[in-house]
Protein backbone atom coordinates (compact mmCIF):
# COMPACT_ATOMS: atom_id res chain seq x y z
CA UNK A 1 0.00 0.00 0.00
CA UNK A 2 1.26 3.58 -0.49
CA UNK A 3 1.81 6.00 2.36
CA UNK A 4 1.63 9.87 2.58
CA UNK A 5 4.91 10.30 1.68
CA UNK A 6 5.00 8.35 -1.39
CA UNK A 7 6.82 4.83 -0.45
CA UNK A 8 4.75 1.75 -1.29
CA UNK A 9 4.95 -0.91 1.52
CA UNK A 10 4.00 -4.09 -0.23
CA UNK A 11 4.26 -7.51 2.20
CA UNK A 12 3.13 -11.35 1.52
CA UNK A 13 1.86 -9.74 -2.00
CA UNK A 14 2.92 -10.50 -5.67
CA UNK A 15 2.95 -7.39 -7.50
CA UNK A 16 3.79 -6.00 -11.46
CA UNK A 17 4.76 -2.45 -10.62
CA UNK A 18 4.69 0.37 -13.04
CA UNK A 19 6.53 3.02 -11.85
CA UNK A 20 5.39 6.89 -11.61
CA UNK A 21 7.79 9.34 -13.15
CA UNK A 22 8.82 10.08 -9.83
CA UNK A 23 11.34 8.81 -6.99
CA UNK A 24 9.99 5.59 -5.54
CA UNK A 25 10.61 4.16 -2.52
CA UNK A 26 9.44 0.38 -1.90
CA UNK A 27 9.19 -1.68 1.53
CA UNK A 28 9.02 -5.22 0.46
CA UNK A 29 8.34 -8.32 3.19
CA UNK A 30 7.96 -11.85 1.72
CA UNK A 31 7.08 -10.34 -0.91
CA UNK A 32 7.54 -10.79 -5.15
CA UNK A 33 7.99 -7.57 -7.37
CA UNK A 34 8.60 -7.22 -10.83
CA UNK A 35 9.50 -3.50 -11.85
CA UNK A 36 8.41 -2.56 -15.00
CA UNK A 37 10.68 -0.05 -16.98
CA UNK A 38 11.19 2.60 -13.81
CA UNK A 39 11.61 5.88 -15.46
CA UNK A 40 12.62 7.62 -12.11
CA UNK A 41 15.40 6.95 -9.11
CA UNK A 42 13.96 4.04 -7.10
CA UNK A 43 14.76 3.07 -3.79
CA UNK A 44 14.10 -0.66 -2.86
CA UNK A 45 14.27 -2.15 1.13
CA UNK A 46 13.45 -6.14 0.21
CA UNK A 47 13.31 -8.49 3.00
CA UNK A 48 12.73 -12.11 2.08
CA UNK A 49 11.72 -11.25 -1.43
CA UNK A 50 12.00 -11.56 -5.20
CA UNK A 51 12.56 -8.56 -7.17
CA UNK A 52 13.01 -8.46 -10.63
CA UNK A 53 13.45 -5.62 -12.77
CA UNK A 54 11.89 -5.24 -16.39
CA UNK A 55 14.64 -2.96 -18.14
CA UNK A 56 13.28 -3.37 -21.56
CA UNK A 57 16.41 -2.04 -22.62
CA UNK A 58 17.16 0.96 -20.79
CA UNK A 59 20.71 1.63 -18.85
CA UNK A 60 20.48 1.76 -14.82
CA UNK A 61 22.86 2.47 -12.33
CA UNK A 62 22.36 -0.05 -9.48
CA UNK A 63 23.48 0.70 -5.73
CA UNK A 64 22.87 -3.03 -4.58
CA UNK A 65 23.46 -4.17 -1.19
CA UNK A 66 22.60 -7.80 -0.70
CA UNK A 67 22.98 -9.71 2.51
CA UNK A 68 22.06 -13.65 2.09
CA UNK A 69 21.11 -12.58 -1.42
CA UNK A 70 20.87 -14.21 -4.90
CA UNK A 71 21.95 -11.69 -7.47
CA UNK A 72 21.23 -12.70 -11.53
CA UNK A 73 22.11 -10.28 -14.10
CA UNK A 74 21.87 -6.51 -13.06
CA UNK A 75 24.60 -5.15 -14.82
CA UNK A 76 25.23 -1.35 -13.79
CA UNK A 77 25.62 1.54 -16.00
CA UNK A 78 27.51 4.57 -15.14
CA UNK A 79 25.73 6.18 -18.21
CA UNK A 80 22.04 5.33 -16.87
CA UNK A 81 20.28 8.34 -16.23
CA UNK A 82 18.04 6.43 -13.71
CA UNK A 83 19.08 5.18 -10.77
CA UNK A 84 18.27 1.82 -8.89
CA UNK A 85 19.30 1.19 -5.26
CA UNK A 86 18.54 -1.59 -3.25
CA UNK A 87 19.12 -2.85 -0.12
CA UNK A 88 18.49 -6.70 -0.04
CA UNK A 89 18.25 -8.80 2.61
CA UNK A 90 17.94 -12.94 2.17
CA UNK A 91 16.54 -12.12 -1.29
CA UNK A 92 16.23 -12.63 -5.35
CA UNK A 93 17.42 -9.97 -7.22
CA UNK A 94 17.89 -10.62 -11.21
CA UNK A 95 16.14 -9.35 -14.55
CA UNK A 96 12.43 -9.87 -15.07
CA UNK A 97 12.73 -12.60 -18.08
CA UNK A 98 9.41 -13.84 -19.52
Amino acid sequence: MQNEQGEFDLRHKDCLVYVPKQMLTLEGTQADIILVRPQADVSANMQQSHLRIAENGVAYRYSIDAKHSKLEGLQSDAAGEVQVSIQANESNLGLYQH
